[in-house]
């Protein structure tokens, strides 16, 4: 690149018939396709710094997917998130009275003036169709009732055929275990057989993030939201 540089430099400060520059000179047509050609070059030489690449603000208009079975709790949770974003705190008592999602729901969580996150909820019910919602999207949250072992290992089948998808790979996840408060609560071991965790682990490394919650009680929804803005860079 220092090649092309001082090339550049030349180019535009040398003196060329008497004391005017060679800007004229370089301009013209034969030159011109010169000129435009070494500045691609150099514009190819350039590389980004090294490191993990963080997100701006300019990438709040791609959303985070929130995916599970029926009845996983996503409606819940993002219900509890719009108000903790909006109060602060974690409301004790919440209408927890949510209609199965049987489409896709979006929730714009406001975090500054002219500012939201986009949370896409896709239902249960579109299964099928959850793949193409993960394309150009900012990360993935999925759900699991811990209270359903019915649902357990279709909903881990699930979870290990999205996570090899290309649209997936490299972005964040987050492994939601939902309802830790449910009298009837599968074992840990339970979940980690079913899902294959220490596959899931060795797959996917840092960008796996697997939290206990309960969208009923509020326990950990501050973590989930602390998780989405995180993947965007905000604090």
């Amino acid at each position: 690149t220092d090649k092309f540089s001082e090339e550049l430099a030349r180019t535009f400060v040398r003196p060329a018939r008497g004391d005017k520059p060679l800007l004229a000179h370089a301009l013209r047509p034969s030159n011109t396709v010169v000129l435009c050609a070494t500045l691609y070059l150099v514009l190819l030489c350039v590389r980004a710094p090294a490191g993990k690449c963080r997100r701006t603000m300019s990438d709040l208009n791609a959303p985070v997917v929130v995916l599970g079975a029926n009845g996983s709790g996503k409606s819940l949770a993002l219900r509890r998130m719009m108000a903790l974003q909006k109060t602060g705190i974690v409301e004790p008592l919440i209408d927890a009275d949510v209609v199965p999602s049987v489409g896709v729901d979006i929730s714009n969580l406001p975090i500054a003036k002219k500012q939201t996150l986009q949370m896409k909820e896709v239902g249960g019910a579109m299964m099928p169709l959850w793949p193409m919602y993960l394309n150009n999207s900012a990360g993935l949250i999925y759900m699991v009732d811990m209270s359903d072992s019915i649902q357990l290992g279709a909903s881990a089948a699930h979870f290990h055929h999205l996570c090899g998808l290309p649209t997936v790979k490299g972005k964040p996840i987050l492994l939601v275990l939902n309802k830790m408060d449910a009298p009837c609560l599968l074992h840990r071991g339970e979940l980690e057989s079913a899902f294959d965790m220490d596959a899931v682990v060795e797959e996917l490394g840092d960008s796996l993030t697997v939290l206990e919650a309960s969208a009923l009680s509020g326990l950990n929804v501050k973590a989930i939201m602390d998780w989405t803005k995180s993947i965007y860079g905000i604090i």
